[in-house]
């Protein structure tokens, strides 16, 4: 008998572009959130450099070029280390994340290769429910770790009528998923050809 891979005997057909609105929207609400607090603090920064600049610039002799100098010398060092500082931290937090991820990428991986090798090792093949289960395990941490491209590819590969699609489709939507998984977690995939990462099953 034919498995079924969405682990289920159903498939719920949600139109993807729904499952993303949402997130597409906060997304881009963040983003010019972002942009318009790195603004006003380069504002403010500059409003405030200038009027000092000014006033010191006031000052007649050596004396206020040199309080010029050493002021802007000290705004420069004070923006390079505010910036290094976020800079650090936007790292640390992406890295983070990306720790998160792997195990539950590594759990999903060994859930595919034990369906499709488990018994050529040996082994024992996962039933439906054994499936299901791990797929419902990997769809709750995806929710929470996984990025847009990885989420997007996992709903196509779960709405997929297995029953009616040809092999090479379904084939190509797992791809799919392994490529997205890759690029979430920064490695490059784009020296690989058409089913090359599938090619790992035979």
């Amino acid at each position: 008998a034919r498995q079924d891979l969405r682990g289920g005997r159903r498939a719920i057909d949600v139109p993807t572009s729904i499952c993303f609105k949402m997130k597409d929207s906060t997304s881009f609400k963040d983003v010019l959130i972002g942009l318009f607090i790195v603004a006003s603090i380069g504002f403010g920064l500059y409003w405030f450099a200038s009027a000092m600049i000014d006033k010191i610039a006031g000052i007649e002799g050596d004396l206020g070029k040199t309080l010029v100098t050493a002021s802007v010398t000290v705004l420069l060092a004070v923006i390079s280390l505010v910036g290094g500082k976020l800079w650090e931290q936007k790292l640390k937090i992406r890295e983070d994340i990306r720790a998160k991820k792997i195990p539950v990428y590594e759990k999903q991986i060994e859930t595919f290769f034990s369906v499709f090798l488990a018994e050529k090792a040996g082994g024992k093949k996962p039933n439906d429910n054994e499936i299901a289960k791990a797929f419902m395990h990997f769809t709750e941490k995806l929710i929470i770790w996984g990025n847009s491209d990885v989420i997007k590819a996992w709903v196509n590969f779960r709405l997929n009528k297995w029953d009616e699609s040809s092999g090479e489709t379904s084939l190509k939507l797992m791809e799919d998923l392994f490529l997205a998984i890759l690029k979430d977690l920064g490695n490059d995939s784009k020296k690989l050809s058409d089913h090359e990462l599938i090619r790992l099953f035979v």
